[in-house]
């Protein structure tokens, strides 16, 4: 018998999960009526936009450059208690995928909580 370890670092893996595919999860998981209703209040229609702001080499003025607003059609909104649990619900079918081993899953957001999320919309 032997004894393996894998580990992934998924460093950007909350900003790629489907909106469908986890509404679909939730489902098939029994989170269903209100709760899923409030989940797709909280993935529909989330926008974004890019600005950068540069001033000029005397320090007097300044341009802002904005990019267009854009749907957002995946990923979780950041910073919350719900991270790691919405995304542990989108992979959890994976054991179920690989036979004859144990699996075990984790999923950590460490850095999302000491990282500044005032930025964020929903």
């Amino acid at each position: 018998m032997y004894a393996v370890g894998i580990f992934l670092d998924l460093s950007k893996a909350y900003d790629v999960i489907n909106h469908k595919g986890l509404l679909e999860k939730l489902d098939s998981n029994g989170i269903r009526g209100l709760v899923k209703k409030w989940f797709q209040s909280c993935l529909k229609n989330r926008t974004q936009f890019v600005e950068i702001s540069q001033t000029d080499k005397k320090g007097r003025s300044q341009h802002k450059f904005q990019s267009s607003l854009r749907k957002i059609t995946r990923g979780v909104p950041l910073g919350s208690i719900l991270d790691p649990l919405l995304f542990l619900i989108y992979i959890n079918d994976l054991p179920l995928n690989i036979q004859g081993a144990k699996l075990i899953l984790y999923a950590d957001d460490t850095n999302g909580l000491i990282t500044d999320r005032s930025q964020d919309t929903l």
